[in-house]
């Protein structure tokens, strides 16, 4: 064998290596219109692949009650996730929580979780009540830290019947400020889970798209999902949060008082802030998540 056939085949092997590592599960790209209602009905979720091969956890409780299946989508600037649950028992369905950043474990509850930086070390866990409420956390170093409160802007619905329960997640890419672009990803570690209890049942169901052993929590275990957006610099500057503390009225009868923001921004150095007519407030701000005042 010559040198040229000998590189030959061995750039065959490599190529063929990768191929063979590459994700199976893709994220299409959304075609045509959504509400975000909770119910899944419109063309575009047809069109999207979907998948139900759903496991429950080992040891935890070994036959699954509720089918469940999920499709992902997404847009330039957004990830989409609708989940079904077909639950023979809707009429007790747990379903009270309701706000946001409350505990969601009351009710039934789908999680999701992904890592946009492909590592599994680092990772979001979005948890969705029955009831519409939701949670949310970001994790690194495989779970053992929590470098930052994470507050996303995010939009869902739940839709409920008799028969089964949906939910709807529109997630902007603008909410994974925990992953700057020069690490972002298109092929991301992604798990759907869900858990279901019942008053007169002592162990929860608890299912999980991913291959799981006995929690929830075991990124290096999640499947893989490719096919995202990237996300750009632009992107990446958001402000996350806004509230207005009201102090006094001035002589004109209007309020004044103090602005409180969570802005987090791609990198260190001095901002603008800019709101309507109002004069610019010029800001220092670091890398990541910040509180300010104004």
């Amino acid at each position: 064998m010559n040198k040229k056939t000998l590189f030959s085949g061995i750039l065959a092997g490599v190529c063929l290596l990768c191929s063979s590592a590459a994700t199976p599960y893709k994220s299409v790209p959304k075609q045509g219109d959504i509400v975000i209602d909770g119910k899944l009905d419109e063309p575009a979720w047809r069109k999207a692949s979907r998948f139900d091969d759903f496991r429950s956890i080992v040891n935890v409780r070994p036959k699954l009650v509720c089918k469940t299946e999920f499709r992902v989508m997404h847009d330039a600037e957004n990830v989409y996730v609708g989940v079904t649950v077909q639950d023979p028992d809707m009429k007790h369905l747990r379903a009270s929580v309701k706000d946001y950043n409350v505990n969601p474990w009351r009710d039934d509850v789908i999680e999701l979780f992904l890592s946009p930086g492909g590592r599994s070390t680092e990772y979001y866990q979005f948890v969705f009540a029955a009831g519409g409420g939701w949670w949310c956390h970001y994790y690194e170093e495989s779970g053992f830290i929590s470098p930052d409160p994470y507050r996303p802007f995010i939009r869902s619905a739940v839709y409920k019947n008799d028969q089964f329960w949906s939910l709807e997640i529109q997630l902007p890419l603008r909410a994974f400020y925990m992953t700057p672009p020069d690490k972002w990803q298109t092929e991301w570690p992604f798990n759907v889970a869900r858990g279901r209890l019942r008053a007169r049942e002592s162990a929860w169901e608890n299912a999980s798209w991913s291959p799981l052993k006995s929690s929830f929590r075991e990124p290096q275990n999640f499947r893989r999902m490719g096919g995202f957006p990237v996300k750009t610099e632009a992107m990446h500057s958001a402000i996350t949060n806004v509230f207005f503390q009201a102090e006094k009225n001035t002589k004109s009868g209007s309020l004044s008082g103090k602005l409180k923001l969570d802005v987090t921004v791609p990198k260190s150095g001095d901002f603008l802030l800019s709101i309507n007519d109002l004069p610019p407030v010029k800001m220092s701000l670091r890398r990541g998540y910040n509180k300010i005042t104004c």
